[in-house]
């Protein structure tokens, strides 16, 4: 009977497998890098100064957005906003980080902080001719 339980809901097993993944992957707080937006019209590359991203203390992100899978076309003409959340505790940071463009789809932005340790998501949000798309990923801060 367990047996065919398990055989009835493998989208189940899947679906908790890529979660475990997902926290698994971001338990020491270091950044993953690449992400791609829910309908993959962008692809984002991301790298934290400091790597692995520290408590209570500022760090960097180098952010370059592209418009294909093999990040070979930097996006044009695109807005990016970047921002960190606890969804367990239903609030963010307590900055306002500052995004400065660069040349080619990249992005230098100041000002993070995670200032407590626990489940965080790092937001980045794309915004080209008024319609906007996400790119996000988890991190677990210890």
């Amino acid at each position: 009977m367990f047996h065919s339980r398990i055989h009835q809901k493998p989208w189940l097993i899947l679906a908790m497998l890529w979660c475990c993944g997902q926290v698994c992957a971001a338990s020491t707080g270091e950044a993953p890098g690449v992400l791609a937006t829910s309908d993959e019209q962008f692809f984002v590359v991301f790298e934290t100064d400091p790597n692995p991203i520290p408590q209570n203390a500022p760090f960097s992100i180098v952010v370059s957005v592209y418009e294909d899978r093999e990040r070979t076309r930097s996006a044009k003409d695109i807005e990016l906003t970047v921002d960190g959340r606890m969804p367990q505790h239903r609030h963010g940071m307590n900055t306002t980080p500052v995004i400065k463009a660069l040349d080619n789809g990249k992005f230098e932005v100041q000002g993070m902080l995670f200032h407590m340790v626990g489940l965080w998501q790092l937001h980045f949000d794309i915004t080209r001719d008024g319609e906007t798309v996400r790119a996000q990923t988890t991190i677990l801060l210890e």
